[in-house]
């Protein structure tokens, strides 16, 4: 598949999904994985840039406020308190820090399309290829992929640069995408020789 017109997403690359004194960790998840992509991330981010990729940072934001009652009931099930708070520590960006030329949006639920600004972005810079970065692989990248490929994205998976806390749900999920979503699998250094040529 020949990337045309393509964004990045990183997904996620939060204190509270990837530090050692975050929520995720907090809550028993092992973040090992999470945290072993992000140095990958950064790499891949500044050859985006140099190439004039855009870089889209989407960061959740999930005070009790912007949630529904089952969603707040499915945290507290899942061992999660105060998980990625608004103007918090934990809410902050992990290893990586966005560009003065890179966008964010927010989000409050697992998918970020549910921020509409996004579709709204996407459209106006002619995107047609969302290539995916950042963590859960078997949750909010999963979610965001699925309702991009059903708005008519192409969707690309960067495997060295996607992770989640349990390995074979990653894999899984992974071959989900590739069958329902028509995704490609790339690695970011194959990605990046392709991109010269968008």
């Amino acid at each position: 598949m020949k990337i045309i017109n393509p964004a990045v997403l990183v997904i996620d690359i939060q204190n509270d999904c990837c530090a050692h004194q975050g929520a995720f960790r907090k809550a028993g998840r092992n973040i090992k994985d999470v945290q072993d992509i992000v140095p990958k991330i950064k790499l891949f981010l500044e050859h985006c840039r140099s190439i004039d990729v855009p870089i889209i940072f989407i960061q959740a934001i999930y005070d009790n406020k912007f949630l529904s009652k089952n969603i707040q009931e499915m945290y507290a099930k899942q061992g999660f308190k105060d998980l990625c708070q608004e103007k918090s520590w934990g809410s902050e960006f992990y290893g990586i820090k966005p560009d003065k030329e890179d966008t964010i949006f927010i989000k409050h639920r697992y998918d970020a399309f549910t921020n509409e600004k996004l579709s709204v972005w996407l459209r106006a810079n002619r995107i047609k290829t969302l290539i995916f970065t950042g963590c859960q692989t078997d949750v909010c990248v999963d979610s965001t992929a699925r309702s991009g490929f059903m708005k008519g994205y192409y969707i690309v998976a960067i495997e060295d640069c996607l992770a989640s806390t349990n390995l074979s749900r990653h894999k899984k999920t992974l071959e989900f995408m590739v069958k329902y979503y028509n995704a490609e699998l790339r690695l970011s250094t194959n990605l990046l020789r392709k991109c010269n040529d968008r």
